[in-house]
């Protein structure tokens, strides 16, 4: 497939979703199946360049594409393109920058190599970076990431919340504070499969019910010691979200574009049946309404 051949599969999909659009907004919970039928029809690519089998070309030429499926999969289900959305915008940091310096470039090869085998064979990415008091600064973590038995591995402990798409991502990204140093660092966990009730070092702490995209499942979980992998090109979290650009903020973007655009589609279909009887303050905020729309 090509970026223009996992568009037209989402359209259908998305035009499926919107069927039952009733239902799907009062859906508290995600549907395994629906992202089943993404995997199908192409999406998961977003987050493989085209040389490991995908269709992401690079952060200048796949932000249009990708933030196309994203806005039109909103206008379907708006909580399942969120979730979506964060898939390629994880993956970004390893695809937009395919160079590490000498020291690290085998590592990194090698990561980048197994994510995206992983993607290619059905892996969903996502994200629990969040953490309660730091009103999203993840610069502010008090996590922390001891080292493991074996050379390379870490235990994390700490309190995150925002796990968008717990339960149905294969894998996620976090940011702790490695032992022995100062700055935080970007780690990867593994989640498929994971009990949630403390026996595995995994404790849900308040799954997510009521706000905005309301299907979410951006839980919060309490980590004691789960183990983690981190980033094979370490403490350059920083530098590596500069390299991946706007791409994340044009992505949830892109989501909001879509449930705006739907939302005016609907109005108009309603608004216009009674034109000639709208009072003339009516007139005056429905014009407002389609000129910002």
């Amino acid at each position: 497939m090509d970026a223009g051949d996992v568009c037209k599969h989402i359209r259908v999909l998305s035009a499926d979703f919107a069927a039952a659009r009733r239902e799907r907004q009062a859906r508290r919970e995600l549907v395994a199946a629906d992202f089943a039928r993404l995997r199908d029809a192409g999406f998961l690519l977003t987050g493989v360049p085209v040389d490991q089998g995908g269709i992401w070309e690079s952060v200048g030429g796949s932000t249009r594409p990708t933030c196309e499926m994203l806005r039109v999969l909103a206008r379907g289900d708006s909580s399942v393109a969120l979730v979506c959305a964060m898939h390629p915008v994880v993956l970004n940091f390893w695809m937009a920058t395919a160079q590490a310096p000498p020291l690290f470039q085998k590592a990194w090869d090698e990561q980048r190599r197994s994510i995206f085998e992983k993607v290619c064979e059905g892996a969903w990415w996502g994200t629990i970076a969040s953490e309660p008091g730091t009103a999203g600064d993840i610069g502010k973590t008090k996590a922390t990431a001891r080292r493991g038995p074996s050379d390379g591995t870490y235990l994390l402990t700490g309190q995150k919340n925002f796990g968008s798409g717990s339960g149905v991502t294969s894998y996620m990204i976090t940011v702790a504070v490695p032992e022995g140093e100062t700055a935080p660092d970007m780690f990867v966990l593994d989640m498929r499969d994971v009990p949630w009730d403390g026996s595995a070092g995994v404790t849900l702490t308040a799954a997510w019910d009521g706000h905005g995209m309301a299907a979410t499942q951006s839980h919060a979980f309490s980590l004691n010691e789960y183990p983690v992998t981190r980033v094979a090109w370490p403490s350059q979290f920083r530098r590596l979200g500069e390299a991946a650009g706007g791409f994340g903020q044009c992505a949830f973007t892109a989501v909001i574009v879509g449930v705006a655009e739907i939302a005016l589609e609907t109005a108009r279909q309603r608004v216009t049946r009674r034109r000639d009887t709208l009072r003339a303050y009516e007139r005056v905020e429905w014009s407002k309404a389609e000129l910002e729309g």
